[in-house]
């Protein structure tokens, strides 16, 4: 997909490797360079899609703000959201080391700046570095704990303890969720929107939560984890 270039992404790979970006965090200044100079920033608008499920991968993107989700359809037409993915993380790698097609779709729900690697300059810098190479192993085997992570959750746990989970998950800096409807709530706690619209009320009655238009605030964090089941 051709996204726009965006013309005020002053950041550099050194900069979000010093953020701690997963990935690069501890690459070499060779690789980094030859990162820097393969990469093309891109901004994602709201509501677009970055790639669609069952293409090819041609490259690896970074994501350094916004937030995208990633969504399947079963063969009946049903969505199901597998992954929500913030800044300062990856999409499209998994699919480019297999070779395999994109497993999944990519649509932004807020605008997301980004920066794609083709699939050559990657390979090359995994050559270079092999604590690059280390790292994306890494990124791997921590999706797979992820979906273990949602099979358990889907498997173990009331709808009220995933709700909760979830909107822990989503929760910001200034104490809001991301403006989530109902009907991909529900796809991603495995119930029903109608449920989950029960649910969010009883914890805005409880003190949990406050509604605020189509977002949630999260009012008491302490109560959320308690019934998420959050050890801490």
């Amino acid at each position: 997909m051709n996204l726009p270039v965006s013309s005020c992404f002053p950041y550099a790979c050194s900069d979000c490797a010093h953020c701690g970006h997963k990935l690069l965090s501890g690459a070499s200044t060779e690789a980094t360079a030859l990162w820097e100079a393969s990469k093309k920033n891109r901004v994602l608008p709201r509501g677009a899609i970055l790639f669609r499920e069952g293409e090819l991968s041609r490259g690896i993107y970074c994501t350094y703000s916004g937030l995208l989700k990633l969504h399947r359809t079963s063969l009946d037409g049903a969505v199901q959201i597998v992954r929500l993915v913030h800044g300062m993380e990856v999409v499209g790698h998994r699919s480019l080391l297999t070779g395999e097609p994109l497993t999944a779709t990519a649509t932004a729900m807020r605008d997301c700046r980004l920066c794609f690697i083709d699939a050559a300059a990657v390979h090359r810098c995994l050559q270079l570095d092999a604590g690059l190479s280390l790292n994306l192993a890494r990124l791997l085997a921590r999706d797979l704990g992820h979906s273990e992570s949602q099979l358990f959750n889907l498997s173990q746990l009331d709808t009220r303890a995933r709700v909760a989970r979830l909107l822990l998950e989503l929760r910001q800096r200034d104490g809001l969720a991301v403006e989530l409807p109902r009907a991909e709530m529900s796809q991603m706690v495995g119930s029903s929107p109608e449920s989950v619209s029960r649910i969010l009320q009883s914890l805005a009655r409880q003190g949990a939560v406050r509604l605020v238009r189509r977002q949630v605030a999260l009012e008491n964090l302490a109560m959320l984890e308690r019934y998420a089941g959050v050890q801490r």
